[in-house]
C-alpha cells in the first residue's frame, strides 16, 4: 500500500457526504425543479432508494478487493484488460474534478467576483488542494470531520431564516402529473448519488473495516436530508417556475434571507464555508487520481505526482466548456448517463476478474 494513514469510519462517512454534497448545492435544485416540477421536494427520496442498490454493489466489492483500492486491485491482476477499468475510472474523475474546478470558477466569477479571471480561482483552489493531498488521507479526513458539521450548520440557518419568506402552496397537488415526472426529474440527481463509488479508493483506509457499511448508511441519510433542505427551500420561496429559471436557486435563496434587518448579506459567509466545502472534494478526487495513477503505473510514491497532476487540473477546469450555459447543459442533459455508466455500471467489470489464488468468489 502506498498509503500508510487510516481515517475512522465517522471520517470516512463525512467525505462520502461531501464528495456528493459538495456541489449538489450548486446547480442540482434548478435540475430537478425544471423535470419534477413543485414535487421535486421528493426527488431525495427517489435518490436515497437509489443508492441502496449502488450500496450493496459497492460494499460487495469493497469485501472482494480485499484491502485494496480499486486500482490496486486491478494492479495486482497485470494485463491490460484488467486494469482497463480501473483507467477509464481515474479518467473519469480527471474530468469530474476538472468540472468541480469549473463549477466554482464560475460561481464566484458570476456570483462574487465578476473582475477576477476564472484562471485565479482554480490556481488557488488546486494550490490548497495539492497541499493537503500531500499531507495524505488521515488529513483530508480531519478537514472532512472539522468543515462538514459548519457546512451543514450553514445550509440549516439559512433554511431557517428564509421559514418567512416561505409558502406551503408551492409543494401541492402532490404527484400532479404522475410519477413520470418525478422519475424524470430524479435522473440528474442520480448521476450525483453515483459518485459514491469514490468508496472503492477509501474504503480500504478505514481502521475497522466493518464500519464501512455503517458509513455508507450514515452518509447516503445525512447527505438526503440536506439535499431536501436545498431543494425545499427555493422550491417553497420561489415556486418551481422561478427556482427552474435560476442557475444558482440556493444561492439566491441566501441572499434573500434576513433575521430582523439586523443580521443580513450572509451569503459571503455562506459561499465561503461552500467553498471550503468544494475544496474537501477536490481533495478527494486529486487524492484518487494520484494514487491510483501511481499503484497502476508502480511508483513508489505517490506524492510526486501530486503537483503535475495538479496542474492538469488546473488547465483541463479552463477547457472543460465554454462557458456557464454550457456547462449546465452538459450536467441537465448528459451528465446522469456519463456518470451512471462509469461509476454504476462500470464497477461491475470487476466481478470477472479473478481473485488471488484463483478463487472467483
Amino acid at each position: 500500500m502506498l498509503e500508510g494513514g487510516k481515517i475512522s469510519g465517522r471520517q470516512l462517512a463525512f467525505l462520502l457526504v461531501l464528495q456528493v454534497f459538495g456541489t449538489v448545492f450548486l446547480f442540482l435544485p434548478g435540475f430537478v425543479a425544471k423535470g419534477a416540477g413543485r414535487d421535486a421536494w421528493l426527488v431525495p427520496f427517489v435518490s436515497a432508494g437509489f443508492s441502496l442498490p449502488q450500496g450493496a454493489l459497492l460494499l460487495a466489492l469493497v469485501r472482494r478487493f480485499q484491502g485494496a483500492t480499486a486500482t490496486g486491485f486491478c494492479a495486482r491482476q497485470g494485463g491490460f484488460l484488467c486494469r482497463l477499468p480501473a483507467c477509464l475510472l481515474l479518467l473519469f474523475y480527471t474530468h469530474l474534478a476538472a468540472i468541480v474546478l469549473r463549477e466554482f470558477g464560475d460561481f464566484l466569477n458570476i456570483a462574487i467576483m465578476p473582475e477576477t479571471p476564472l484562471v485565479v480561482f482554480g490556481v488557488v483552489l488546486v494550490a490548497l488542494s495539492s497541499y493537503a493531498v500531500r499531507q495524505g488521507i488521515e488529513v483530508l479526513g480531519r478537514l472532512a470531520e472539522i468543515l462538514l458539521p459548519v457546512v451543514l450548520f450553514s445550509v440549516a440557518v439559512v433554511f431557517i431564516l428564509a421559514v418567512g419568506n416561505m409558502e406551503s402552496r408551492h409543494f401541492f397537488p402532490v404527484l400532479e402529473n404522475g410519477l413520470l415526472p418525478l422519475l424524470k426529474g430524479s435522473l440528474p440527481s442520480f448521476g450525483w448519488y453515483s459518485e459514491l463509488a469514490v468508496l472503492l479508493f477509501l474504503a480500504p483506509f478505514v481502521a475497522r473495516p466493518e464500519e464501512t457499511g455503517w458509513s455508507f448508511s450514515v452518509a447516503v441519510v445525512i447527505t438526503s436530508i440536506f439535499f431536501l433542505l436545498v431543494i425545499a427551500g427555493p422550491l417553497a420561496v420561489f415556486g418551481a417556475e422561478v427556482t427552474k429559471s435560476l442557475v444558482f436557486p440556493t444561492f439566491s435563496l441566501a441572499r434573500i434571507v434576513e433575521l430582523a434587518e439586523i443580521v443580513s448579506r450572509i451569503e459571503v459567509v455562506v459561499v465561503a464555508v461552500w467553498v471550503t466545502a468544494a475544496l474537501v472534494k477536490l481533495g478527494i478526487l486529486h487524492y484518487i487520481l494520484v494514487l491510483g495513477s501511481a499503484e497502476l503505473l508502480g511508483l513508489r510514491d505517490y506524492r510526486t505526482l501530486v503537483l503535475p497532476l495538479g496542474l492538469i487540473l488546473g488547465a483541463l477546469s479552463i477547457l472543460v466548456s465554454r462557458n456557464v450555459v454550457e456547462l449546465t447543459e452538459f450536467l441537465n442533459r448528459t451528465w446522469f448517463f456519463y456518470s451512471v455508466t462509469l461509476q454504476f455500471l462500470l464497477p461491475f467489470a470487476f466481478f470477472l476478474m479473478p481473485l488471488p489464488g484463483g478463487n472467483r468468489r
